[in-house]
């Protein structure tokens, strides 16, 4: 899983760094759908350490939209997209 962003208690956001994660955390939420994303930013507000963390290099889940390059990477890994 690929860290989508740590939470502050204060709700603050700083993106997570690709280092070491030393920190300890209220909650871990795993992945970035709607559902989880809302959950994330609540606790957050509410004072929680959040480590939010999702397996793909996109945020949506499942109702994610894709441009052409993310799609052809996740249904033909390892080849390119045409170029037209």
């Amino acid at each position: 899983l690929k860290p989508a962003r740590s939470s502050k208690p204060n709700g603050a956001s700083a993106f997570a760094s690709s280092g070491a994660m030393n920190d300890e955390y209220d909650v871990i939420v795993c992945g970035t759908g709607l559902k989880e994303c809302i959950l994330s930013g609540l606790l957050s507000v509410h004072g929680k350490k959040v480590l939010h963390l999702d397996r793909n290099n996109y945020y949506g889940g499942e109702c994610a939209s894709l441009n052409i390059t993310n799609l052809w990477q996740k249904f033909r890994p390892g080849t390119e997209p045409p170029k037209e």
